[in-house]
């Protein structure tokens, strides 16, 4: 083998690697929205969707760079929520 095709080769092998930095996906955000009234409330007041509006206005879209937890209270202080994790 001469040193042209082995500098050849080792140029196309180093092509054909898909590129690290083009693989990347890009990281979604859980965020979560805790209302002490009910999931009812939050809609009817338009506290939820003004909260989506915002994140849009700043560029987010939901689904894509972000996901909402969403928790609400229904006007009981101190009511656990039951499908938080447990530490």
């Amino acid at each position: 083998m001469n040193r042209r095709t082995f500098l050849c080769g080792l140029t196309l092998g180093t092509l054909a690697a898909p590129l690290p930095s083009l693989a990347q996906e890009t990281k979604v955000w859980r965020i979560g929205f805790f209302y002490f009234g009910s999931r009812q409330s939050s809609l009817d007041t338009g506290r939820y969707d003004s909260f989506l509006q915002g994140m849009r206005e700043l560029g987010y879209v939901e689904g894509k760079n972000f996901v909402v937890e969403a928790r609400f209270a229904d006007g009981e202080r101190g009511r656990p929520f039951p499908d938080w994790p447990r530490n």
